[in-house]
């Protein structure tokens, strides 16, 4: 870790926990979709097996604009293994049919999505993904899905959720990740052994890091259509994350390489699926060249408002100031709350360094002084 920047880590990161839903709600999603899960799985005629993708498997959850634990999406993947050779449309109503059997699940239960069936509870969304096992080899994770056409007809998608979510985790770098896995551990007793903690439980520099770029990208593309997908944020900057320790200089690392692994150029934009090279994250930038550019001038915008500001101001309150707009105030202001917290507590202890270059609050760096301890907030 860049010691120059140690407060700014720890700046970042308490930005990130105020973007995090709570463990009351996350615990309160868990009970919601194991009930969901139980019930697909107690059809007579159609056993499932039923697991999390997307954001919410990957822990890089973020809460909505109104900063409220309420609607997000939880995505859920519902494998049918005995109906692999059944159409597509049969797979896909199968779970809807199913769910619509349900009292509760009847009342909540959207019109068919194009590859989902949507549950809407009060506070998040859950989106189940009906598919197939796309091989009877058990290492084989990939899944066949289903895609409702406009013209109403239904064809098949492959995917590999599973496969994704270990790349990523592999990203996170394995003695970071299961030292992050071992310290949830240690303060929990939900889970019987370290390997059973989820991904979601833990909060790496790379998950923290995604969470305050798809929350930038939130806020700056509000309203629009062209705003950059989770997917392609997560992947690229997974892709570019080098196991740095800081948030801070995570989302500072990610950003400087996030670009070098888009394929192509304009028209034949490729940013390919890591663990399925055949398909392109990328393939709406060919149809419509506004998501490209879209993206690319996001990744100008918090490389400015995210790395290059704050580093040309001393001073968390100036550094806050700056944040506020682009990351939200209510945000910002609940999350220099907490980091102020944390230094007074510091101060306290004597913990507490300051650099003379930096002017920036370090923990333990060298050729630092000790801060004194004082009843105000002024780092």
């Amino acid at each position: 870790m860049n010691s120059e920047n140690s407060l700014l880590d720890e700046y970042y990161a308490c930005i990130a926990e105020q973007l995090s839903i709570s463990d009351t709600m996350r615990e309160k999603a868990e009970r919601a979709y194991g009930s969901v899960g139980e019930w697909l799985d107690k059809d007579p005629n159609h056993p499932t097996h039923i697991y999390t993708q997307g954001s919410f498997a990957l822990g890089t959850v973020t809460r909505p604009l109104s900063g409220d634990d309420d609607d997000y999406d939880i995505d859920l993947v519902c494998e049918l293994p005995d109906m692999s050779l059944l159409e597509p449309r049969v797979i896909k109503h199968t779970v809807g049919n199913r769910l619509k059997s349900h009292g509760l699940y009847s009342q909540k239960l959207e019109p068919e999505g194009k590859r989902c069936w949507t549950l809407v509870f009060d506070e998040f969304h859950m989106d189940i993904l009906p598919c197939t096992p796309n091989s009877i080899w058990s290492q084989d994770t990939s899944i066949t899905l289903t895609n409702k056409e406009p013209n109403g007809s239904y064809t098949s998608k492959t995917s590999n959720p599973k496969a994704y979510q270990t790349w990523f985790e592999n990203r996170m770098g394995e003695r970071l990740f299961d030292a992050r896995k071992k310290r949830y551990d240690a303060n929990r007793i939900a889970y019987s052994s370290v390997d059973k903690v989820p991904t979601f439980s833990v909060q790496t520099p790379l998950q923290m890091a995604i969470q305050i770029l798809k929350h930038h990208r939130d806020i700056m593309f509000e309203g629009s259509d062209n705003a950059p997908i989770s997917i392609i944020i997560t992947t690229l900057a997974a892709l570019s994350y080098q196991q740095t320790e800081g948030v801070f200089e995570t989302v500072r690392s990610v950003l400087k390489d996030m670009t070098s692994h888009v394929q192509g150029s304009y028209g034949d934009y490729w940013i390919p699926n890591p663990v399925d090279s055949m398909e392109n994250f990328a393939d709406r930038w060919n149809e419509n060249p506004a998501k490209a550019k879209a993206f690319f001038d996001w990744i100008e915008a918090a490389q400015r408002d995210l790395v290059d500001k704050p580093l040309g101001i001393t001073g968390i309150h100036r550094i806050a100031d700056v944040l506020s707009g682009p990351l939200n105030k209510s945000v910002i202001g609940r999350a220099t709350t907490s980091f102020g917290n944390s230094l007074t507590e510091r101060r306290q202890t004597g913990s507490l360094y300051v650099t003379a270059s930096s002017g920036i609050g370090i923990t333990g760096a060298r050729q630092a002084t000790t801060v004194r301890d004082h009843s105000f907030f002024g780092a």
